[in-house]
């Protein structure tokens, strides 16, 4: 463990140099502290930023163009916090509710320690610093116990002391289990792909620490049958998928109907080298599913009938995408219905964290597959390419929302408080507002859309039939005698 020259670990000084800069710094008030500290931040990755994206490279060869687009981002976030300060109005607390005033606040929690063990510190260091910043926290930020991307973190290390308040945010390259400097710490938050090494310091019932998976869950996405350009949905899957291992929603599997994989596979392919998935690693090998294969580079193929044929394989697509995940490479999932779709779905024993429904055949299936899947965050129309932290109550249009590193509270404002109603006047007020509701609609709807969906392929499969018998007969009559 790192020390001091008076015996004192790396991680217990800046912890309590953090404190003494909270205490006496008015950083709770000052929005102008706030925003000086924001400015900084924002210099320092403009200035510093093919530093920054060149340490990272060191350790993952080929992936600059994610961690620039990566870095883009969280400069977009860091001046939509400028714009909040800059107007006084970043929404630490909710609208007054229409009775009784009340709001819900978010209040800084003072030193607050942010542990990042992830192959993407660009947006876990540098998003949750600035939202930290915004709420008034002094922060304590160290790289994780796997010591991922070290020429990152000493290129961090020396260079923002240069743009930042070096008493209130301080830069560990190590993180260290000091148990009693920890302790001292008003919020431990961890981002990191597994919890485990962590356990013993998400146990202590005296240390205020919180784990946030920074691979929540499956990025999924299902293309219906309505009208699509094949190249753009190509385009868009492979672009969310080069950037696995990055970014939480790069997709990790595609659902595409039977009848449209042979102009898929034509599109994947024509797109792939441009996009450069292709994962030298990857190899069938290393993905041992019953009935996979490639189907483009770094893409294989498997069909969703073979996963859940029988009632012993129900987990089979779970276990394929947690194949998949290992080995690096996008699963292309065949299926025939929607139905089969969202019952695979609605099986799996970890729901997806992030779904995207492209191309749907109309409102009605659209509407009726989202009613029927669960996931963290739902897009329609578009991959997701970047979606707020999962954990916020309240939607929120930064990368991680305030309420994640603040003490949340509920305040009351009632300024002229009249005594309790008696009951009979409760009872005739409420009695006038609370009426019998009408009929209750029509709840089959969707057995009609499922209905109508099979009538319309019944349909189209007799009208081939009529027209192929049709011409069978017209060539017979034709034929000489």
């Amino acid at each position: 463990m790192a020390s001091r020259e008076d015996g004192s670990s790396a991680t217990a000084s800046a912890i309590h140099s953090a404190h003494a800069a909270y205490a006496i710094q008015t950083t709770t008030s000052s929005w102008n502290w706030r925003q000086r500290q924001m400015y900084g931040l924002c210099e320092f990755l403009t200035t510093q930023r093919e530093t920054l994206i060149q340490s990272l490279c060191k350790d993952a060869e080929g992936r600059q163009r994610q961690y620039e687009q990566e870095l883009a981002l969280v400069l977009e976030d860091i001046a939509r916090h400028y714009v909040y300060l800059s107007k006084s109005s970043f929404p630490l607390e909710s609208p007054p509710g229409p009775q009784r005033g009340l709001k819900q606040q978010f209040l800084p929690v003072g030193v607050s320690m942010v542990v990042v063990d992830s192959a993407n510190p660009i947006r876990f260091v540098f998003s949750t610093l600035a939202t930290n910043i915004a709420v008034g926290n002094t922060v304590v930020v160290a790289n994780g116990f796997s010591q991922k991307s070290t020429a990152f973190w000493m290129t961090l290390g020396r260079e923002a002391p240069n743009y930042l308040d070096s008493a209130a945010i301080h830069i560990l390259e190590r993180f260290e289990d000091d148990v009693a400097a920890l302790r001292d710490a008003d919020l431990i938050a961890i981002f990191a792909d597994d919890s485990e090494p962590y356990h013993e310091i998400l146990s202590r019932p005296d240390t205020n620490a919180r784990i946030f998976k920074t691979t929540p869950g499956a990025s999924l996405v299902v293309v219906d049958e309505g009208l699509k350009s094949h190249d753009d949905i190509a385009k868009q899957v492979l672009d969310s998928f080069s950037f696995r291992g990055i970014r939480p929603e790069a997709v990790s599997a595609v659902f595409l109907r039977q009848d449209e994989i042979a102009r898929f596979q034509q599109s994947f392919n024509d797109v792939a080298t441009d996009t450069r998935v292709a994962n030298e690693k990857s190899t069938s090998a290393e993905l041992k599913l019953d009935g996979s294969g490639p189907f483009s580079p770094g893409v294989f193929r498997i069909d969703l009938a073979t996963l859940v044929r029988s009632d012993a394989r129900l987990r089979g697509l779970q276990a394929a995408l947690d194949q998949g995940r290992r080995a690096g490479v996008l699963l292309v999932v065949v299926y025939r219905t929607i139905d089969h779709v969202i019952d695979a779905l609605r099986k799996l024993p970890t729901h997806p964290a992030y779904l995207a429904f492209l191309a749907p055949y109309s409102k009605a299936n659209s509407d009726y597959f989202e009613k029927w899947t669960t996931s963290d965050v739902y897009s329609l129309g578009s991959v997701i390419t970047v979606a707020p932290h999962c954990s916020s109550s309240q939607p929120s249009d930064v990368v991680f929302p305030p309420e994640l590193f603040t003490i949340s509270r509920v305040s009351v404002t009632m300024p002229n408080a009249k005594p309790q109603p008696l009951l009979e006047e409760v009872v005739q007020r409420v009695s006038g507002i609370v009426k019998r509701p009408g009929e209750a609609p029509n709840q089959t709807d969707d057995f009609f859309i499922y209905m109508a969906r099979q009538a319309r392929r019944v349909g189209m499969l007799c009208a081939a039939t009529l027209c192929a018998t049709g011409a069978y007969f017209l060539y017979m009559r034709r034929l000489p005698k």
